[in-house]
């Protein structure tokens, strides 16, 4: 029980600093483009992409 439980801890930090990184990039993505007042569908599409990631 307690190794299953390291286990699955480990991978955890091993995956919250890129879900971390991609959450923060695609939120920057969303900050710039709203201040920009640009609303493509291309990039619509894409931040669509980069949520599915997750």
């Amino acid at each position: 029980m307690a190794s299953a439980t390291l286990e699955n801890s480990r991978s955890n930090v091993t995956a919250r600093p890129r879900l971390a990184l991609v959450r923060t990039s695609v939120a920057r993505a969303h900050l710039v483009y709203a201040l920009r007042g640009e609303r493509s569908n291309e990039l619509q599409l894409r931040l669509n992409d980069a949520h599915l990631v997750f």
